[in-house]
């Protein structure tokens, strides 16, 4: 692993490396989330579905994209903090 220079004094060594498990998952979720957009997209063309089940999958959904964001944010992801609740 190269270290990731940030200026001319500054070098990021375990940037890259570190929290191998969490960042595998972060890329699970977001293919997960990926999948889940498709499948609400097929449920929203369908003409029988109704109002409650649509309003059910987009809450999951907007709970999905808050957690996302909150793992995904550049302190999780270097090991800095942990944000989850």
């Amino acid at each position: 692993m190269m270290p990731y220079t940030d200026g001319s004094s500054e070098v990021w060594s375990g940037f890259f490396s570190s929290r191998p498990a969490f960042k595998k998952t972060v890329k699970d979720t977001s293919t997960l989330f990926h999948a889940y957009s498709k499948m609400f997209a097929q449920q929203v063309l369908k003409q029988n579905v109704k109002d409650r089940d649509l309003l059910e999958i987009l809450k999951a959904k907007d709970h999905l994209l808050d957690v996302m964001g909150i793992m995904t944010e550049h302190n999780n992801i270097a090991g800095d903090i942990i944000g989850i609740v």
